[in-house]
């Protein structure tokens, strides 16, 4: 959480991961954009991922939760001199851990995609894409 502490943030996310919703794993950052994606095979949308970061960047520190696509942009994003880090499965992982679960459960409203096997529990959620 210090690595964020009273910074502004640009998450980009899949469109049903929510980080940091529901929970206080962002409560200390300055401020909170989203650039939603798709959640499963975000590579094929990956041109489209980066014009809308270029568009909406303003020196935030960005947030990578898109699977393997995180990896790939948080490379080419520092290239380009933007600070830009692959959070993975943080969101879930805290859940279950202020949850103190022994193993891996569905959350509710969040998509959780743990050893192939796709859980997402619906919840009353709009998705509002950043164009």
């Amino acid at each position: 959480k210090r690595i964020w502490n009273d910074r502004d943030i640009l998450i980009v996310e899949g469109d049903q991961t929510r980080l940091g919703v529901g929970n206080d794993l962002f409560a200390n950052a300055a401020s909170i954009k989203r650039i939603l994606a798709p959640a499963v095979n975000a590579f094929s949308c990956y041109d489209d991922i980066v014009e809308s970061i270029n568009k909406h960047h303003n020196g935030e520190l960005i947030l990578l939760a898109l699977g393997p696509t995180a990896t790939v942009l948080a490379a080419d994003l520092a290239s380009e001199s933007c600070q830009a880090i692959d959070i993975g499965h943080i969101d879930i992982e805290y859940e279950w851990y202020l949850s103190g679960a022994k193993e891996k459960k569905a959350i509710s409203g969040k998509f959780t995609n743990q050893k192939h096997n796709y859980i997402y529990c619906h919840h009353r959620y709009a998705d509002k894409r950043i164009p």
